[in-house]
């Protein structure tokens, strides 16, 4: 499946940029449990893909990705100063090879903002991301 190819690239490069660990601060599809602070990618519904000029099949896509950013209770800070650091590290893939596919940007569609709170209190700041992908690089 596409989308968890497009999370595994994104976290791959958030975990080169000092954003968090894979599986154990940085997490794909969903937040877990522990630890109180980490970051979740996970993926949504995002445009229409697009064919390829005189070829079968999908050549770009656009697939969407939600960041969420936790902190410990009641300590909102810690949450949104990772959320900008991954913020500003998406920010920056713009005509570069991710894992196997070539990636034209990541767009950041707005600023982090909050989310509220998670069932134990702990503050939660997302935004959101669109991707565009091309497949047949």
């Amino acid at each position: 499946m596409s989308v968890d190819l497009a999370v595994d690239e994104l976290a791959t490069y958030a975990q080169t940029n000092s954003i968090g660990t894979i599986g154990t601060n940085l997490f794909r599809f969903a937040l877990t449990p522990t630890p109180d602070a980490q970051v979740a990618l996970i993926p949504y519904g995002g445009r229409e893909s697009e064919d390829g000029f005189g070829t079968d099949g999908i050549r770009w896509e656009y697939p969407r990705i939600q960041v969420v950013s936790r902190g410990p209770k009641n300590d909102p800070r810690t949450a949104a100063t990772k959320a900008q650091d991954v913020y500003i590290a998406f920010g920056k893939i713009q005509a570069e090879t991710l894992g196997s596919t070539f990636w034209h940007h990541a767009k950041c569609l707005q600023p982090p903002f909050s989310l509220g709170v998670d069932d134990t209190g702990r503050p939660l700041i997302g935004f959101n991301v669109e991707c565009h992908r091309d497949l047949g690089a």
